[in-house]
């Protein structure tokens, strides 16, 4: 299905801001990280009005329809509006990645590039345990609203026209 570009922010209770930006064509299916509903992903060969999950097929004749090593990827920016030290900066992304893997699953595979940047642009002091649970629940947040914003233009299947039989 379509990926696209999708952002979300979060405030913290602290004040603290985080912005998230992904940019999404993931081997996997996406989920919404609130509900786990599968949001785009594998379509059911049999019937591609729906939609496959693409865990459940891992296994199933996966040789026959293996994704180039470029094909795949997920690329995501992590701003905080926050002053963090740089091993602080270097820990939160580690959190901030369990972003993508609240949203998409199967996350990680060998057949994405998966990428993430994240900076602190200053201001208050933040928590870094919550800087890196916001930066996490943003990303996934933002993965989510970029298969939610995909527009296939009628010509690739997209969230919009799941259930629908393409021209």
């Amino acid at each position: 299905m379509k990926g696209g570009q999708g952002t979300a922010s979060i405030r913290g209770r602290d004040g603290v801001v985080v912005g998230a930006l992904a940019v999404v064509n993931a081997f996997g299916d996406v989920l919404d990280p609130e509900t786990g509903e599968i949001l785009a992903g594998a379509r059911d060969p049999e019937h591609p009005e729906r939609l496959a999950g693409a865990a459940n097929r891992l296994g199933v004749d996966l040789d026959a329809a293996v994704p180039s090593p470029i094909e795949n990827t997920t690329l995501g920016v992590v701003a905080i509006a926050a002053d963090l030290s740089k091993p602080a900066l270097t820990r939160v992304a580690g959190m901030a990645l369990a972003g993508f893997a609240r949203s998409i699953s199967p996350a990680h595979c060998v057949f994405d590039g998966d990428v993430l940047f994240l900076l602190a642009t200053g201001g208050p002091a933040a928590n870094e345990n919550t800087a890196g649970h916001l930066a996490a629940r943003a990303l996934a947040a933002a993965v989510a609203d970029a298969v939610l914003a995909a527009d296939g233009f009628g010509q690739i299947p997209d969230r919009r026209t799941l259930g629908k039989t393409l021209k």
